[in-house]
């Protein structure tokens, strides 16, 4: 079982193990809240906190834009199932030096909300092998 309660019976799913990808294909890094309220009008910044807090992607609510750090350019993409709730990110082509931890921050949820998600390990993991 996997869960997070961050405040105000908002629930963050998270994997309860590392997500393992083989180097060379694609992965999905789990990050979605139930219920299922709208990421629309949120920030959603997927970061790298092993890397100094390297931003990998970032989903802004004013312009509905994405921003991808330029290691990640073209290999990330956020799900565009926001009004959802799902902020799951997608890495393609993965590499060796794509391992590591993956946090995924989400701002401004309504209600003034604001969590931060991290499963019971605190971190969300991505395992390459080789």
């Amino acid at each position: 079982m996997f869960f997070l309660t961050v405040c105000f019976s908002i629930f963050f799913l998270c994997p309860t193990g590392p997500v393992v990808a083989l180097a060379g294909n694609d992965v999905i890094l789990p990050c979605n809240f139930k219920p299922s309220i709208s990421a629309v009008g949120t920030k959603v910044e997927w970061l790298r906190p092993d890397k100094s807090l390297t931003t990998v992607h970032i989903y802004e609510k004013q312009s509905g834009e994405e921003e991808q750090n330029d290691f990640y350019r073209v290999r990330t993409a956020l799900f565009k199932e926001l009004q959802k709730g799902n902020t799951l990110l997608k890495l393609t082509e993965v590499k060796l030096s794509d391992a590591g931890h993956y946090k995924c921050l989400i701002k401004q949820i309504p209600v003034d909300v604001k969590g931060l998600v991290q499963s019971k390990l605190h971190h969300q993991w991505c395992k390459v092998l080789k």
